[in-house]
């Protein structure tokens, strides 16, 4: 078993906490990078295990929750990644949800049953469709195999949000079957001030990372399914700025989501922002 800790330009106490670990933990400090992807690249890069587990800085883990998913993998050969539930707390660590994925139920009607029913298999291919639909797999919960990583590729350094779920895509794509364990293995923590807490700063990646899929689908109903969420993606950005008085640039996206797919949604928030930007001037 190895730790590495990849410090992201933190700017708290993180060197002086991790001086009393030096001779159990690899700790790598690196320039702020501006994203999750690029550290997570550098932590796999550096680690030499035949499984790689990920964690988030902020997140807690629950007790047994590697000797879990190990277990899992072990039994199961074929899977090439597992992934867990959660719960969210929020930033002073007290329960907001219990039970993350109650709501995601669409997965788990693909899911095939094993010896363990709170463990089920799914097939990439099957996944991938899920996938474009929702993001319900916390990277915090994820233990993969090195070489299916390896066939996927790195985590996209281009994109500043959204690269675990472009990652757990092209794992998909690589025809490996994943393994889903209906346990808690960690704690989600929600800041308020955080960018998933103002999601709609996370849509000019969302949509880059979409538009990025549709141009990989092999099918038509999957371009639809993609085009559909990219235009979603952007009404959210626009509903987001116009809310914070950016008048002009939720026009113009609203304008995007029209010409993307002409709805009343996007009619409606465009005269909305021109008349709020009249009434402001």
């Amino acid at each position: 078993m190895e730790i590495v800790v990849v410090d992201d330009g933190s700017t708290d106490e993180t060197p002086q906490a991790m001086a009393a670990y030096q001779d159990r933990v690899r700790y790598i400090r690196q320039p702020a990078s501006g994203g999750p992807s690029r550290p997570r690249n550098v932590g796999v890069a550096a680690s030499e295990g035949e499984i790689v587990a990920f964690f988030d800085s902020d997140d807690l883990m629950s007790p047994g929750a590697l000797s879990d998913s190990l277990a899992i993998l072990a039994r199961h050969p074929e899977a090439g990644l597992v992934f867990s539930n959660s719960r969210i707390i929020d930033e002073h660590g007290e329960l907001i949800d219990p039970d993350y994925l109650a709501d995601y139920r669409d997965f788990r009607r693909i899911l095939r049953s094993t010896d363990d029913p709170e463990v089920g298999l799914m097939s990439g291919p099957r996944l991938y469709r899920e996938l474009l639909r929702a993001n319900f797999i916390g990277t915090s919960g994820v233990v993969a195999r090195r070489e299916v990583l390896a066939e996927a590729g790195p985590f996209d350094e281009t994109l500043k949000n959204a690269d675990d779920r472009d990652m757990w895509l092209r794992v998909a794509l690589t025809q490996t079957a994943f393994a889903f364990v209906d346990r808690v293995h960690f704690s989600y923590r929600r800041r308020n001030g955080s960018v998933t807490g103002r999601g709609w700063r996370r849509m000019p990646s969302v949509i880059r990372m979409l538009e990025k899929h549709r141009e990989l689908a092999s099918s038509a109903a999957d371009r639809r399914l993609l085009s559909g969420r990219i235009n979603e993606a952007r009404l959210a950005r626009a509903y987001g700025l116009r809310r914070e008085g950016r008048f002009e640039e939720a026009a113009a996206g609203y304008c995007d989501a029209a010409r993307g797919r002409l709805s009343v949604t996007a009619l409606v928030g465009l005269v909305k922002a021109h008349y709020q930007k009249m009434i402001s001037d």
